[in-house]
């Protein structure tokens, strides 16, 4: 487990700048070391460099500007089967 990865990803489309937040069951990531955001202002992602089981939970991304907002969330699912780590991600 301590060498999987998952990626979440978004694809945003708007006018610039973008405010881009992402949150685990409501409240808000704190990103770091081990999970990072990034966005190329259209494609944003976070990253979990090495997943872990506490990891699992509802993602939601919201994405503003000046004309709105937007939200999208997925749930994050981490499996183990003898020392082999899964992750399913499920988009909602």
């Amino acid at each position: 487990m301590e060498r999987s990865q998952a990626i979440l990803q978004v694809t945003a489309q708007g006018t610039q700048p973008l405010q881009i937040n992402w949150f685990k069951n409501g409240v808000q990531v704190d990103y770091g070391t081990r999970i990072k955001m990034s966005s190329d202002g259209e494609k944003c992602e976070l990253k979990f460099v090495s997943i872990k089981r506490e990891d699992e939970g509802l993602y939601r991304c919201e994405i503003s500007n000046k004309a709105g907002h937007r939200q999208c969330e997925a749930m994050l699912t981490v499996q183990s089967k003898r020392s082999k780590e899964r992750y399913l991600i499920f988009a909602i």
